[in-house]
């Protein structure tokens, strides 16, 4: 079955409120599309939830270095 342009229209709608969108760029040289599918599969996550889920990480660890050097001072 074709998808309508009414439901195109509604999906983008949807996303453009629901959704950022951010272009990732891999050098192909240094960490290929590829290494991170196969990272994400082999956690058992999809690509987007490996990628956000290291990004969440990543920012909580600086959260709480940012936290803990405010703290020693």
């Amino acid at each position: 079955m074709a998808v309508t342009k009414a439901q195109q229209a509604a999906t983008k709608k949807f996303e453009d409120k629901n959704y950022d969108k951010i272009l990732l760029r891999l050098r192909k040289d240094t960490l290929s599309k590829e290494t991170v599918q196969a990272a994400a599969k082999n956690a058992g996550e999809s690509l987007n939830a490996y990628i956000t889920g290291a990004i969440s990480n990543r920012i909580k660890q600086e959260t709480s270095s940012l936290s803990n050097d405010k703290n020693t001072e």
